[in-house]
């Protein structure tokens, strides 16, 4: 180029110097997905932008039906899928609380065992054996005043939450071999990862149910009911050990099985708690309390003390009006196996069901999808502000224009838009999916069901799921460059 203008000096000092518009199929900046090329889009999406200030004809329609990104931003982050960080707002928000002093002392207490885990002494310089011990101390104070069901995660290969537990295994990926005997590993290296911790609770359910002085000392007067990997509880009452039968649940979480044995123990109890710190615990328990239209106390505590009481009875009677929605709604806006929406928090969910919006379809094993999707898009298009919306792509348009009224230069960032129709359609197929497991506890009741039918693709190399996200922005990125190579040409 300064060769060119070299050589036509003097007389084409004033000449226009021309230079080749650089595309960004030329420049090569791109990232591929599958079998296509996924570009700088937040570039192209400025460039949109641009051309609409130019007042060029572009249909901003049709761009914004695409996600414009190699997967939905309002979903997925570079590095996965978006959890909600905010649930325990939902439950703050909701829990009615009472002192320790008025919830009275309970004659059944259900145990999040994974949760009970963090809050117990870890001896720095201990053994596994050490910690063991401390497990069996905390056990024993429960049993002290009532009946105890001890429950733990199970940790299934093609597990539904795979993407959340790889999330918490950052950092912490070396797996050790653990017995009673071995030293005892950092906390966060063996409770963050899935095979330290599978093989821990393995061995504090051995023990638990094999210590038989344990039982002597500790279940004289209150039985004691592990739930660990094995389909059945094991129950000890002194020197007698049996299996139980009647709660045999192939449920791979926790958080079911806790509100499965708590609703089993509700017609032997005169007082019941549950020590869970939970959302999703505290969602299915007062969602089932009202579905089984209990009536006796009770009350869900934390496994470290000094936090809030929760009185479930009360809760439910407060907020009666919402109760049946709930479940689904705290499904739908995110969980640990649906994505939330950048910017859309537990706040705004709790607003729209007050407003009335229904989600009784979502886990409804006998409603068809075409009735999910569409209560599940008026819901979440309200979550954004558009009321009686009925496709998600015209709400991504209308919250576009509305962020973009200042004027054409103002350009709302990608991942505070809605997902477009199809990309939606994914997350609703996993929250339906998750809700389903959510309203039947019994396994026995349960429908065979293909995670990979519900958004799901199958990750042979890791045993795992993921969640299937990639939208065809191909057509979007044609559409865009298309434009600006007529532009230039025209210029």
């Amino acid at each position: 180029m300064l060769a060119d203008f070299e050589k036509d000096l003097p007389s084409g000092f004033y000449n226009t110097i021309s230079k080749k518009v650089t595309t960004m199929a030329v420049v090569g900046k791109s990232l591929q997905v599958g079998d296509a090329k996924a570009y700088d889009l937040n570039a192209i999406y400025a460039r949109v932008i641009a051309l609409l200030a130019s007042d060029y004809d572009v249909d901003i329609k049709d761009v914004l039906s695409y996600e414009l990104a190699p997967v939905p931003t309002s979903m997925f982050k570079k590095d996965g899928m978006r959890i909600a960080k905010g649930k325990s707002a939902l439950k703050n928000s909701l829990q009615v609380e009472v002192s320790s002093r008025n919830a009275g002392d309970a004659d059944v207490t259900v145990i999040d065992g994974s949760a009970l885990l963090w809050t117990i002494h870890w001896p720095a310089d201990g053994t596994v054996a050490d910690y063991v011990t401390n497990v069996k101390k905390r056990v024993a104070s429960y049993l002290v005043d009532s009946d105890v069901y001890l429950i733990f995660d199970r940790y299934d290969d093609y597990s539904i939450k795979s993407v959340t537990r790889d999330g918490r295994e950052t950092g912490v990926s070396r797996t050790h071999r653990l017995s009673l005997t071995t030293k005892l590993p950092a906390q966060k290296v063996v409770l963050s990862n899935v095979e330290n911790k599978k093989q821990l609770i393995r061995i504090i359910c051995n023990d638990l149910t094999g210590d038989r002085l344990f039982h002597n000392r500790s279940t004289e007067k209150h039985k004691l009911v592990v739930t660990g990997e094995d389909p059945c509880p094991t129950e000890i009452k002194k020197e007698d050990i049996s299996i139980r039968y009647d709660l045999e649940t192939y449920h791979e979480e926790a958080d079911i099985i806790i509100v499965q044995q708590a609703l089993k123990c509700a017609s032997e109890a005169r007082r019941l708690a549950v020590v869970s710190d939970d959302t999703d615990v505290f969602v299915l328990l007062v969602h089932h309390y009202e579905e089984a239209k209990l009536k006796l106390p009770m009350k869900m505590e934390s496994p470290s003390k000094g936090r809030a009481v929760v009185d479930i009875q009360r809760t439910v009677e407060k907020h009666r009006d919402i109760v049946k929605q709930l479940l689904p709604a705290h499904a739908l806006s995110g969980c640990d196996t649906v994505a939330c929406c950048f910017g859309v928090g537990k706040g705004s969910v709790v607003k729209c069901l007050r407003a009335g919006y229904k989600l009784n379809t979502i886990g409804n094993v006998d409603a068809s999808f075409n009735d999910v999707i569409d209560q599940a898009t008026a819901f979440m298009s309200a979550c954004y502000g558009v009321k009686d919306a009925k496709d998600m792509s015209q709400t991504r348009l209308y919250v576009w224009g509305k962020k973009n009224g200042k004027g054409h230069t103002s350009t709302p960032n990608l991942s505070v838009l809605p997902p477009t129709r199809e990309a939606f359609a994914e997350n609703v197929k996993r929250a339906h999916y998750q809700a389903i497991l959510w309203r039947i506890l019994d396994t026995n009741d349960l429908p065979k069901l293909n995670p990979e039918d519900f958004g799901w693709k199958k990750d042979t190399s890791n045993k795992s799921l993921t969640p299937s996200a990639i939208p065809d922005v191909s057509h979007a990125i044609n559409i865009v460059m298309v434009l600006f190579e007529r532009q230039a040409l025209l210029t």
